[in-house]
C-alpha cells in the first residue's frame, strides 16, 4: 500500500453499512482549515464524482461528548468523525461507533501495522511543533521546549493550548524530561506534579489559546512571541500566507499513543463512524474506490 492509499484507506471507515446503497448525503467531520480543503480535494470530491453521494462537512474540536449526546438521543446527524485515537479508544469501549468488519476493511495484512482498529482506520499522522515569530524573535530563536519555557532568554507571551494533552507532554519536555521517557513520567502522579510545577512557572506569561485560529491570530497580532501549534497550519501559514514565522523541529524522537516519529510529538487520526442507515449503505459502495489495493 503506497503512500497515498495509506491516506484514503481511511475512508473505509464510511462503510459501517448495511443494505444497497441509495444515492445519499454523508456528513463527514473533521477538523477545519487545511485538513478540510485537503481532503475535499483529494478524497471527497472525487467521490462524490465517481458514486454520486454528496459530501456535507462539518467541523468540530474532537468533542466525544457531541457524538455520545447523538447516539444516547437516537437522533445521530454524524456518519463518518475524524477523532484521535484516545477517543476512538473511549468510543468504541462505549459502543459509540460502528465495529468495522473484514467484509468492510478487507484484508487486515494490507494495512500499516497499528493502524486497522476495531472502530476505525487510521487516516493522519501529524505534528505539535513549537512556532515563533521572526519579527518578535529576530536573530536566533528558541530550539527546543526547554527555550519555550526559558522567558529570561527569551522574554514575552507563549500561546498554549488550552488542555492537558499535549501541554503536559511539553512541560515535561520543557523540564528536561527525554521525549521517548514522557508517557513513562506521566503515568505517574509525580511526573503530573512535575508537569504542572513546570507549567507554574510561566503561568504569567500564557495565554491560553482554544482553536487554531486564534492562536495564529495571536502569533500574527504579537500578543504572543511563540505558541505550541499543528505542523499544517503554521506551514500554511508560512508558504501561502507569506507570514515571517519559523518552525522549531527538535532533533528527537517522540512516541505518540500509537506511533513514534521523527523530532515532535506526532499523533494518529482515525476516522470513526456511528452512521444513519442510508448513508451507511451508501458509503459501503466507496470503499472499493479507495482501498488500499487501490
Amino acid at each position: 500500500m503506497n503512500r497515498v492509499s495509506t491516506c484514503l484507506s481511511s475512508l473505509a471507515i464510511l462503510s459501517c453499512l448495511g443494505a444497497p446503497a441509495l444515492a445519499a448525503d454523508i456528513t463527514v467531520v473533521g477538523w477545519g482549515g487545511t485538513w478540510d480543503k485537503a481532503y475535499k480535494e483529494g478524497v471527497w470530491d472525487p467521490y462524490t464524482k465517481a458514486k454520486g453521494n454528496k459530501i456535507i462537512m462539518e467541523e468540530w474540536g474532537g468533542e466525544l461528548a457531541k457524538v455520545r449526546a447523538q447516539v444516547q438521543s437516537g437522533s445521530i446527524t454524524y456518519d463518518v468523525v475524524s477523532v484521535e485515537a484516545p477517543a476512538m479508544e473511549i468510543g468504541c469501549a462505549e459502543g459509540l461507533f460502528v465495529p468495522l468488519t473484514p467484509e468492510v476493511t478487507g484484508p487486515a495484512a494490507s494495512y500499516l501495522e497499528g493502524t486497522l482498529h476495531e472502530c476505525g482506520v487510521a487516516s493522519d499522522t501529524w505534528a505539535t511543533i513549537l512556532a515563533y515569530s521572526k519579527d518578535a524573535i529576530p536573530g536566533e530563536g528558541p530550539k527546543s521546549w526547554a527555550d519555550y519555557f526559558d522567558t529570561k532568554k527569551f522574554p514575552g507571551k507563549r500561546g498554549m493550548l488550552a488542555g492537558a494533552q499535549y501541554t503536559l507532554e511539553n512541560a515535561l519536555m520543557g523540564d528536561g524530561v527525554a521525549p521517548a521517557d514522557v508517557y513513562k513520567v506521566l503515568r505517574t502522579p509525580e511526573g503530573v506534579d512535575r508537569a504542572f510545577k513546570k507549567l507554574d512557572s510561566i503561568k504569567s506569561d500564557v495565554v491560553w489559546w482554544t482553536s487554531t485560529t486564534q492562536a495564529i491570530q495571536n502569533l500574527t497580532s504579537g500578543e504572543v512571541v511563540m505558541t505550541d501549534q499543528y505542523n499544517a497550519r503554521i506551514t500554511n501559514e508560512i508558504e501561502l500566507e507569506k507570514k515571517n514565522y519559523a518552525i522549531v523541529w527538535e532533533a528527537e524522537r517522540l512516541p505518540s499513543l500509537a506511533f513514534a516519529a521523527e523530532s515532535q510529538l506526532h499523533a494518529i487520526s482515525g476516522f470513526r463512524c456511528h452512521a444513519r442507515g442510508t448513508a451507511r449503505s451508501a458509503a459501503k459502495g466507496g470503499f472499493k474506490l479507495i482501498s488500499p489495493a487501490n
